[in-house]
């Protein structure tokens, strides 16, 4: 077993900490946002907070990562700098106008309400999105309120990394029973990595004539630039009577199962690409899983920085590390698309470390190229 060990010293803006049984610094994250400057963490302990909205560059960190905080209602971000959440559970999560990284990583988003924009989690205006180890999904009332796509994504360019994303079955009616909702719905121009998912459209509801279901990703308007990747184990899947994918200028996938049970889905690239995951839920001991043909060499890398270039020849996707500040990388030796190369990673432990992110990559040299793999990321605590 390979494995990293991180040491560094890193200065890290002031962390708020916010716990609704006290004490704390608040007792509530209205409050806490209300008064923390731009860059700050906020170190959130279970419970139930009431919604707000910032244009602050902020980073949310649950503080103990068994028990999220959850956070009601609508909680907006539109015009930050950056944003981080780490270990939150959110209702609805709106991401708006945000120039720099915005990074999710381990939240559960979860539509109950109704409250906010369409969709559980929507993200629009975006250039660089990673979003990692999440679950979304949209639990409607139907006798209440029309369904929604669990993840809607507008003008924005998204990395989704070993996430689940699920969309709502349509409601049951004797006469008209309802159509399911997607698990991912995009508008305009979106350019959409699925890496290592698992996507599923919603079935439509039972009645006399049942309805029909709805692919687990939808372009809607606009063009949609969508590449899939991962092993067997990850599926991408439409409900009852849908395709897989609805895309009209087409798609390309490698590695995952696809299921369709309407439409074309178009062959896979081979050799399926490689690609990147972070296992394990202890933050102090963490496991970097890479899949690619067996007897290729791939160099992962453990940055600091981010960043946002393609390197010259190269093949796949754009280096979102930045080089010049990695702390740690390791030469790994690939075993297959459905048996991961692994690497264990013990990040530090220090409480002027709390909201820290890494940036985690890796070159994979394969016959004729050096594929880059996708992103993933690593968010400290205490």
């Amino acid at each position: 077993m390979l494995s990293f060990v991180l040491a560094f010293v890193a200065a890290v803006p002031g962390v708020i900490t916010v716990d609704d049984d006290g004490p704390a610094d608040f007792a509530d994250v209205p409050a806490a946002v209300a008064a923390a400057s731009g860059g700050e963490t906020l170190l959130i302990w279970p419970g139930v907070y009431h919604p707000t909205s910032t244009s602050k560059a902020l980073t949310l960190v649950g503080a103990v990562p068994s028990v999220k905080p959850r956070i009601l209602l609508e909680f907006k971000v539109d015009g930050a700098s950056s944003f981080t959440a780490e270990g939150i559970e959110f209702d609805e999560l709106q991401v708006w106008n945000v120039a720099g990284r915005v990074r999710l990583d381990d939240c559960v988003i979860t539509g109950t309400s109704g409250w906010g924009e369409a969709g559980t989690c929507v993200v629009q205006a975006c250039p660089d999105v990673v979003i990692t180890r999440c679950t979304i999904d949209y639990l409607d009332f139907f006798w209440l309120y029309s369904g929604h796509e669990a993840l809607a994504i507008v003008d924005s360019t998204v990395s989704l990394v070993d996430t689940t994303v699920t969309g709502p079955d349509g409601g049951d009616d004797p006469t008209a029973p309802d159509w399911g909702y997607e698990a991912i719905r995009t508008f305009g121009g979106v350019e959409l990595r699925a890496i290592g998912c698992n996507l599923f459209g919603g079935n439509g509801g039972v009645g006399m004539w049942p309805a029909d279901g709805v692919p687990a990703i939808v372009e809607w308007s606009g063009s949609l630039d969508l590449v899939i990747r991962g092993s067997s184990m990850h599926t991408v899947s439409g409900g009852n009577n849908a395709n897989c994918v609805s895309v009209s200028g087409g798609y390309t996938w490698s590695g995952v199962s696809m299921v369709s049970y309407a439409g074309v889905v178009p062959p896979p690239v081979s050799p399926a690409e490689p690609c990147l995951l972070i296992g394990g839920q202890s933050q102090n001991l963490r496991r970097i899983e890479l899949y690619g043909a067996a007897g290729d060499t791939a160099l992962a890398m453990i940055s600091l920085g981010s960043a946002h270039f393609d390197p010259l020849g190269f093949a796949g996707d754009s280096v979102l590390l930045e080089p010049s500040l990695a702390v740690a990388w390791k030469a790994m030796p690939l075993l297959g698309q459905d048996t991961p190369a692994t690497a264990l990673v013990r990040p530090p432990a220090s409480m002027g470390l709390v909201g820290l992110p890494l940036d985690v990559q890796a070159l994979v040299w394969r016959p004729g190229d050096v594929f880059v793999t996708n992103a993933h990321q690593l968010v400290l605590l205490n």
